[in-house]
């Protein structure tokens, strides 16, 4: 049996690195590491790659300037990725609270208990899972992941129909 190992020539420029030369020996990657390593785009796109890795990249100076004692909230606060996505999160809590919608919900549910109020989302889960099968029933049923994520939601609306009791007694322990 052949062995796939070279020796490199003595022309062969040899890049540094044990992994670099390991590619370099190689009968299948070195052909391909000459070819990669004279292209332009195959340059281009190992300068991007290797502007995102160590210490002396502009993204690693600033994982490196975050220390460890930092809390996570203080850096999702300052993050301008990640800010706008927890201030829109936190946005929807505090909007409700004031919405004329939870007025109207709060008088229409004030004389139900926790029990009937937790049913009652349950057949509003099931009610949206229905009408969404119903108006897109060719993307339902043609797609494997629509169908799984259709089921798993009826799943749970019936879960919570019929577990409601059980939901409002591990609600009203939380509380």
């Amino acid at each position: 049996m052949a062995s796939t190992y070279r020796q490199p020539e003595s022309s062969d420029p040899v890049p540094a690195g044990r992994f670099a030369r390991a590619i370099d020996a190689s009968l299948i990657l070195g052909p391909v590491w000459r070819v990669c390593r004279q292209s332009v785009v195959c340059r281009f796109a190992v300068r991007i790659l290797r502007s995102f890795s160590g210490r002396t990249s502009w993204l690693g100076t600033r994982i490196a300037r975050r220390s460890a004692s930092t809390s996570m909230a203080a850096l999702v606060s300052t993050s301008w990725v990640l800010g706008p996505a927890e201030r829109a999160f936190t946005a929807a809590p505090r909007v409700w609270t004031h919405s004329q919608t939870r007025r109207v919900f709060d008088e229409a549910t004030g004389p139900l208990e926790t029990w009937q109020r937790v049913r009652m989302i349950g057949w509003a889960v099931l009610v949206a899972a229905a009408t969404h099968v119903v108006l897109n029933a060719p993307a339902v049923f043609a797609r494997t992941g629509a169908r799984i994520g259709v089921v798993l939601v009826v799943g749970v609306g019936v879960a919570t129909i019929v577990m409601s009791r059980s939901i409002a007694a591990a609600w009203h322990a939380w509380k």
